[in-house]
């Protein structure tokens, strides 16, 4: 056997016996097709128990995945309990070793999709937009967080000089802002088209209180809250930045002291949409 055999023959087999996580990873290697399936868990931020939002996922909950950008999307079903696959409707794969973005959305839909979100006295579960980005890589199940693309905006009316727990109880609160939402890529944008209408938040009552997600926009200066009571509307129109300014993901929080005259109303904004760590931005007479 000459030299020249033996040392072709090493080479050979020193080559055979490289798995892929002994390749260079600059720029990353190919990957079998179909061979690496992207494996994940997923969480809502400032996960809590409430069933008008989606802060926590539902039985048949389905999101769309997407592994950097080439283009393939995927659509998995959620285990309720802990954000697990229950099932792979269609599966996504990994076709480098080099890491890449892996982006989700909730709810999974392709294409462009428009929302009407005039109406969530039912709750809004339905539009609450998720959406996670994360680095990661072919080697280990990927963790994504999923962040609230919407802001929330809450209320509680209190009974003030000359109005009844009856009339109390028989108000109507309706939100104004832009009424419907674009959704493409799972990333929302205000819709073009959309005009500044009213929305119905979902109301509780017993509270009496109620809540919608709106459309980041800001709202300093413009009517954002109407009030109908015995025959009359009181709007409030916030005058501040702080209590106006409509951001994705924070928690806009409205007490509103109901009068035979007018009302009161005292803004606070926390930075999350969970409970707590709240900001007095201040009260505003109307």
């Amino acid at each position: 056997m000459s030299n020249k055999y033996i040392l072709i023959t090493a080479i050979a087999i020193a080559l055979a016996s490289c798995s892929q996580d002994d390749m260079p990873q600059t720029g990353g290697t190919p990957l079998p097709d179909g061979k690496y399936p992207l494996a994940f868990t997923a969480s809502v931020d400032g996960m809590a128990t409430r069933s008008t939002g989606k802060d926590e996922w539902a039985e048949g909950d389905k999101i769309g995945v997407r592994i950097g950008a080439d283009g393939a999307t995927g659509c998995y079903e959620l285990n309720h309990e802990d954000g697990t696959v229950k099932e792979v409707h269609t599966p996504v794969y990994w076709q480098s070793t080099a890491p890449a973005t892996v982006t989700a959305w909730y709810p999974y839909a392709e294409g462009m999709q428009t929302y009407n979100i005039s109406d969530q006295s039912q709750g809004y579960a339905a539009f609450d937009f998720l959406y996670a980005e994360t680095e990661g890589s072919y080697k280990s199940p990927v963790k994504l967080t999923f962040l609230h693309q919407m802001a929330k905006v809450s209320y509680t009316l209190v009974k003030g000089q000359g109005i009844s727990d009856a009339e109390l109880n028989a108000a109507t609160v309706t939100l104004l802002g832009d009424k419907s939402v674009t959704v493409s890529g799972g990333k929302i944008t205000a819709d073009p088209t959309s005009q500044t209408d009213e929305i119905k938040p979902c109301h509780d009552v017993a509270s009496p209180s109620g809540s919608a997600v709106m459309v980041p926009q800001n709202m300093t200066g413009k009517p954002l809250i109407k009030v109908s009571i015995s025959g009359n509307d009181f709007i409030y129109t916030p005058d501040t930045e702080a209590a106006g300014n409509l951001q994705a993901g924070c928690h806009y929080s409205y007490t509103i002291t109901v009068k035979a005259n007018g009302i009161e109303v005292t803004a606070e904004t926390g930075g999350e949409w969970m409970e707590g760590d709240s900001e007095n931005v201040g009260g505003k007479e109307i």
